[in-house]
């Protein structure tokens, strides 16, 4: 049975979530499934949408804090966050799109409130005192800083006044709560741990290749590990987690620790691939300083980005060294570029998209440095094959075909490549499945890139090359979902990239509707 489209470019859409969830505000090109819990609908005129967030604007409840130019396709878009009474309203955000300063579209989600107490019973400490309690973890330090009031948006459709704060411990512990600043229940909580004069020196990489490096030459005669500005135009340090310290070497050739060297020069060309492909200055796309640490002790075969540094950490029964391989190493970074655009909430479906997106940047800078093959520096679309001495691909997500691998360790529960093998877990398990449900969109993108046939829905899929399917993704997690965006909201935000940038007719807008089709979705 053919499949209507609705394709009207400038027009805008509420789209009311279940039980209170915020109003949806872009255009629809799907709909749930069956077997999802979701439905939503109800138009209004573009004209009265747009004017509607003016007047928020105007009135002080929509308030602008990121501007995004994006040069590639000559498009301005800017973030506003949603306010009641001066108190931010979590994941409430609206993203305006311009082009040639006319509002091409809005995408972002909205709350209705009303009646929302903003006076605290709770103080700060207290707040802070509850959530240690809740986390067990009473030398867990407050980091001030990240502190505020907000009104926080429940499921049950109420809203509540509340404390948002993170604490920490050292590098490897970072919890962000949300504490009912009237009773002190918890009511949401997710981690901010995401698992995974110049110079130029010569290193010994990991696996025994030689590498170039951005080192500096120091008044005391010795080459250090980090470079200011002087090769690249961002500072970047490469630390040795187990001394603190920046590596030295008096004749600038590096052959006494891969990993370090690996780490180093694989964090330089992650850099010049988001610049040269998608002309992105750094993680923040301002040049921000990048701090790398190598041989972190506090877990094993493991990397992470903590929220303000990228670690890797020391090899254990697995042996992986995850700072010798490229696509994880670029798959942290991107952990960082997705805090500094939609901001991704580390939980559930939107963290489950944030380990998305960071598989595929990982996956396209791969493609972007190596040429495609099996083998060590080869790219493929497994995720951690090179982070052990010799090539293997075993236990390693793969985008290609993901019910090949289980992360459960149990081929009984296949990684999954359709929306109906999507596992519901707490948030005590992998943060409600922020690594196991990440391969359904990491699927979307092959499929798009390479081409081929879901092997759920049996939908064939026409690739467009990965290059294309690559800026169509970038510039839909990238400017268009916001920190609660879920499933849908992507599949929209693609939908909608697609045909901006290559029009209705084209086939990267008809391919992308098919590798939507393919992992389950239906395309109105």
């Amino acid at each position: 049975m053919k499949t209507k489209k609705f394709l009207v470019i400038l027009s805008f859409i509420f789209f009311m979530h279940l039980s209170g969830f915020a109003d949806y505000v872009g255009k629809t090109y799907v709909s749930s499934p069956e077997f999802s819990q979701f439905k939503r609908t109800f138009s209004v005129q573009n004209q009265l949408l747009l004017q509607f967030f003016d007047q928020q604007v105007h009135r002080g409840n929509l308030v602008p804090f990121l501007v995004q130019q994006d040069s590639k396709n000559s498009m301005e878009h800017i973030r506003y966050l949603q306010t009641h009474r001066g108190l931010p309203v979590f994941g409430g955000e609206i993203v305006y799109h311009l082009k040639s300063e006319v509002v091409e579209s809005i995408t972002g989600e909205y709350y209705r409130l009303d009646n929302v107490e903003t006076e605290p019973e709770l103080t700060r400490e207290e707040a802070a005192s509850a959530y240690r309690a809740y986390l067990s973890g009473p030398e867990l330090i407050e980091k001030s800083q990240d502190t505020r009031l907000i009104i926080f948006p429940s499921k049950d459709g109420t809203f509540h006044l509340s404390w948002q704060i993170t604490l920490a411990k050292e590098d490897h512990f970072s919890m962000t709560g949300v504490i009912d600043a009237l009773t002190g229940e918890v009511l949401f909580q997710s981690s901010n741990i995401h698992f995974d004069e110049p110079a130029i020196g010569l290193g010994v990489n990991y696996h025994g290749l030689n590498v170039k490096l951005a080192t500096t030459l120091y008044s005391d005669d010795y080459y250090y590990l980090y470079d200011e500005k002087r090769v690249r135009p961002f500072n970047h340090y490469t630390y040795d987690y187990r001394n603190n310290y920046i590596p030295g070497d008096t004749d600038n050739l590096w052959d006494f620790d891969g990993a370090i060297v690996s780490a180093h020069a694989l964090v330089g060309q992650v850099y010049d691939f988001y610049y040269r492909f998608f002309g992105r200055e750094g993680i923040n796309d301002k040049n921000l300083d990048t701090v790398v640490y190598v041989h972190n002790d506090k877990y094993e075969d493991n990397a992470f980005w903590n929220g303000e540094n990228i670690n890797f950490c020391v090899q254990g029964k697995k042996n992986e060294e995850n700072a010798a391989c490229l696509d994880i190493v670029a798959h942290e970074y991107s952990h960082g570029v997705t805090d500094y655009c939609s901001d991704l909430v580390y939980s559930f479906e939107s963290g489950a998209l944030n380990e998305s997106f960071s598989d595929i940047m990982g996956t396209t800078a791969e493609f972007y440095w190596y040429p495609e093959g099996i083998g060590l520096y080869l790219a493929d679309w497994y995720i951690g094959e090179d982070a052990r001495p010799y090539y293997n691909t075993s236990g390693c997500r793969n985008l290609a075909n993901p019910n090949a691998n289980s992360q459960m360790g149990d081929s009984s529960y296949p990684d999954p490549c359709h929306l109906s093998q999507k596992y519901i877990v707490p948030i005590n398990l992998d943060n409600g499945g922020v690594h196991l449900n990440s391969t359904i969109y990491g699927h979307a993108f092959y499929l798009l890139a390479n081409g081929g046939r879901n092997s759920v829905s049996h939908v064939l899929v026409n690739g467009i090359g990965i290059d294309k399917a690559a800026r169509i993704f970038y510039t839909a997690f990238v400017y268009y979902l916001t920190k609660n965006s879920d499933f849908m909201d992507a599949a929209n935000a693609l939908l909608e990239v697609a045909y901006s940038l290559h029009s209705g007719g084209s086939q990267e807008y008809q391919q992308t509707i098919k590798a939507m089709e393919a992992i389950g979705w239906i395309v109105n």
